[in-house]
């Protein structure tokens, strides 16, 4: 066999076996945050898409749920501002057979119009950060094995 025949042998082997192939993978999308401030309290509102994903080779379906809380950090050192209270629509647990995929729309906060009461400290480290992630893990039946999900990097608003 070719060194080039080989390689291509390797790389079609690598592919195959890709861990995304058989395991849940999943993504927070469209986050959003906005702190809200008035004489009497301040508040956190926004939130994000859940995408999960069940890889197309995995043996069999499981169920995927959104593990502890999802939190609020600073990018730079992925410190926690604020632990996120947060509800999902749907909720979880989400089911996934094999090549599944499922979305959930996660707020933050309860009531309506949906808020999280914040205190002074949390509301001045947000506004001071001004770029955050919102963070978590996922735990799904069928590995019990943890999955970090990571949103992409956005300004919070509604800061002074």
């Amino acid at each position: 066999m070719t060194r080039a025949g080989a390689l291509g042998v390797a790389l079609l082997a690598w592919g195959c076996g890709s861990k995304g192939a058989v395991t849940i993978v999943g993504d927070l999308v469209q986050p959003s945050a906005a702190v809200g401030i008035s004489l009497i309290q301040r508040t956190l509102s926004g939130g994000a898409k859940l995408h999960v994903e069940l890889g197309q080779y995995a043996p069999s379906g499981t169920d995927v749920t959104i593990q502890g809380a999802l939190s609020l950090v600073k990018p730079s050192d992925q410190s926690t501002l604020v632990v996120l209270k947060m509800s999902a629509t749907p909720m979880p647990p989400y089911h996934l057979d094999p090549g599944g995929k499922s979305d959930a729309m996660l707020t933050i906060g309860e009531g309506s119009p949906p808020v999280q009461n914040i205190t002074q400290a949390e509301s001045d480290a947000i506004c001071a950060a001004k770029t955050l992630e919102i963070t978590g893990t996922l735990t799904d039946t069928a590995s019990g094995n943890p999955t970090p999900v990571t949103s992409p990097m956005f300004d919070v608003t509604g800061c002074p």
